[in-house]
């Protein structure tokens, strides 16, 4: 398991109603701020069944809502899922299969017959 997040906020307990003055307070514990879609934990070699129950009981400990993903979960960024891209279309090829009348005449215009006929050669 690697954690994936750098605890670097030394939380100091002091009472809100104190006057200002004499310091933050005793040393409580460290936090970190997790951005939205941020993986926090990784697991690896292990049975899914095995990490998303360990998973689940670290998620009973830590604030804020998680979520168990694995290599099949479509990205996402943020809150949104990101659509995959899909694949360019070749419109020449498109047309090759169901000519225009237009593309055909085209087309029909490039065999060498007609070439020799018009007087251009090549």
């Amino acid at each position: 398991m690697w954690k994936r997040l750098c605890t670097n906020i030394a939380i100091c307990i002091k009472g809100n109603a104190t006057r200002m003055g004499k310091g933050k307070g005793a040393f409580d514990h460290w936090a970190a701020r997790v951005p939205t879609g941020k993986v926090a934990f990784e697991v690896d070699n292990m049975h899914e069944a095995a990490a998303k129950d360990a998973l689940r009981r670290c998620s009973d400990k830590l604030p804020g809502v998680w979520e168990f993903i694995d290599k099949t979960t479509p990205p996402r960024l943020g809150l949104k899922v990101v659509e995959e891209v899909p694949k360019p279309i070749n419109y020449l090829d498109e047309l090759k299969k169901n000519p225009t009348k237009k593309y055909a005449n085209y087309l029909k215009s490039k065999e060498p017959q007609y070439k020799h006929f018009t007087g251009r050669r090549g």
